[in-house]
């Protein structure tokens, strides 16, 4: 029982590790639109990060109307928290590393449950860092603003089908 517990733990792991090593780029470096820390990063403030603009799941902000003030204010907030963020971040990418390494060597099983517990950890407090500033940048948003961001953020972006689970079965009208 014991072992067959292992063997779940161990491949659910190598299943998180593979799917993050996915998303990665040569040596390490991760794909996709600038982050906290990065010399892109800098100069960008919340409506020049894709298609549905931010990041922390408030894809909706570029469709808010926003006020140059309220544009300057999350801007602002995004920059009080670039430090904690890198670092938080920093902390996930060192804590998945040594997981990895801890089931490459696959000989000592609490080692690896105390990489991926450290991996979870490190997690969480990256999300509440990310959940603080969420709160933060909805606390410079108007009532409206708040209601039509709920709104979208339950929309698929623009382009994009929905998940098949939420598909209607059957054969599609043509």
């Amino acid at each position: 029982m014991k072992a067959a517990k292992t063997l779940a733990i161990i491949g659910l792991i190598g299943l998180l590790i593979s799917t993050l090593a996915m998303a990665q780029g040569p040596e390490g470096e991760r794909g996709g639109p600038p982050r906290f820390g990065g010399p892109e990063a800098a100069n960008q403030g919340p409506m020049e990060r894709g298609p549905r603009g931010h990041r922390f799941g408030l894809s909706g902000l570029p469709l808010l109307d926003l006020t140059e003030e309220q544009h300057d204010q999350i801007k602002a907030i995004e920059q009080e928290n670039q430090d904690k963020m890198k670092t938080t971040h920093q902390a996930v990418l060192e804590a998945h590393k040594a997981l990895h390494e801890a089931v490459m060597d696959g000989e000592d099983e609490e080692a690896i449950l105390i990489a991926a517990n450290t991996l979870g950890q490190a997690i969480g407090e990256e999300a509440v860092a990310q959940a603080m500033i969420i709160q933060a940048i909805k606390a410079t948003l108007t009532q409206e603003q708040l209601q039509k961001l709920e709104e979208i953020k339950d929309q698929p972006p623009q382009g994009m089908r929905p998940p098949r689970s939420m598909e209607p079965e059957g054969p599609t009208p043509e």
